[in-house]
């Protein structure tokens, strides 16, 4: 298959039109030995969801994991590896629900150990490990990029559902709306993807821009012609109380605070 910036590429995954057809949560692919590529990437993963049973959290453990060990399994029966393998990782490794600047330096490791992290970050984490040692046993370029919310058209997760919200008409702004967050644009991801050489290697944050709520919010308002609700501070504070005690209420004081406290990472990705 031939992309649009003239790259040729083949698929693995389990939609049916992939030209190797896996589940990677549950098997190891089968690769023909034949195969020759120049770099590997893998952005498969299980995210945007809150696991509230063991078997849920199980889950991003088999995907993200165990899913990445399958695929690095599968390509040992390759005559030749490939030269580089670019794994897309996540900022929740960091294990910070606030802070500013956070470097690939500032990892808090001791959330993988006494069952802090979430199961999202902490199967991400094992996964990064599984591929710096298996490209160092086989010298090869490992590449790590770490994100945070991507910003575009269609976007996944929080800022794909704030975005439909506003688009619709029913979106509440919550808080003050100035706590930050590190957004990485659609379009920038998708140029480094497609413009690496395969001698790249290292852990990095990819981040284009630190944004406020409010900014976000505004983007979308103006975007779709939407006028922002917005609530009371009193209000929602007395919310998020009655959340504590009552969990159908969708605030509480844990996700107020959340939002209201900013949490911003170090971009170390030179852009070209």
């Amino acid at each position: 298959m031939l992309d649009k910036v003239g790259a040729e590429y083949l698929t693995l995954g389990r939609d049916e039109k992939a030209d190797i057809k896996c589940d990677l949560s549950k098997a190891i692919p089968t690769i023909p030995s034949d195969l020759k590529t120049s770099s590997v990437l893998h952005i498969a993963g299980k995210a945007h969801s809150v696991p509230k049973t063991d078997v849920q959290k199980k889950e991003f453990f088999d995907v993200n994991e165990k899913g990445t060990q399958h695929l690095l399994s599968g390509l040992e029966s390759l005559d030749q590896l490939p030269k580089q393998f670019v794994f897309i990782s996540t900022v929740a490794v960091y294990n910070r629900e606030e802070g500013e600047n956070i470097s690939v330096n500032d990892i808090n490791s001791s959330g993988f150990t006494n069952g802090k992290a979430t199961p999202y970050a902490h199967s991400k984490w094992n996964a990064e490990q599984l591929v710096l040692n298996w490209c160092k046993t086989h010298k090869i370029n490992a590449l790590i990029l770490r994100i945070p919310l991507i910003f575009g058209e269609n976007a996944p997760g929080n800022l794909g559902a704030m975005e439909k919200a506003i688009r619709k008409g029913y979106y509440f702004s919550v808080g003050s709306g100035q706590a930050k967050r590190s957004l990485v644009y659609l379009s920038d991801l998708v140029k480094l993807l497609t413009s690496l050489k395969g001698t790249e290697s290292g852990i990095f944050n990819v981040i284009s821009a630190n944004k406020s709520y409010r900014e976000i919010e505004n983007h979308f308002a103006n975007k779709y012609k939407r006028r922002i609700k917005r609530i009371p501070s009193l209000i929602i504070k007395i919310a998020a109380k009655v959340g504590d005690v009552i969990p159908l209420i969708p605030i509480n004081s844990y996700r107020l605070s959340k939002l209201e406290k900013s949490l911003t990472f170090q971009n170390s990705w030179h852009w070209s």
